[in-house]
């Protein structure tokens, strides 16, 4: 498997375990085609302000999937679907 492809079978899994989807949405996306960019992000996380803001500069479209870093269940199902994948792959 490539690790392109790999990659993507993680996103999926990461999206399937995301709880809330209203939180995800594309930011400057056009034409209907998918953005390059996948931003799992918190708004209250210094590191993803800084992604934001470089994205935002380069005028760069990307899904946003906003995720509550101090809800703690709202992070295990992603958790979960990232150790399911990386168990898979190793």
């Amino acid at each position: 498997m490539s690790e392109f492809a790999s990659v993507e079978k993680l996103a999926r899994a990461v999206n399937a375990a995301l709880k809330d989807r209203s939180k995800s949405f594309d930011v400057r996306a056009t034409g209907g085609k998918k953005p390059r960019f996948e931003l799992y992000h918190s708004p209250i996380s210094l590191c993803s302000q800084k992604v934001r803001t470089v994205l935002a500069e380069k005028n760069a479209p990307f899904t946003s999937h906003e995720v509550e870093i101090l809800e703690s269940n709202h992070f295990a199902g992603v958790r979960s679907a990232l150790l399911r994948q990386t168990d898979r792959q190793v």
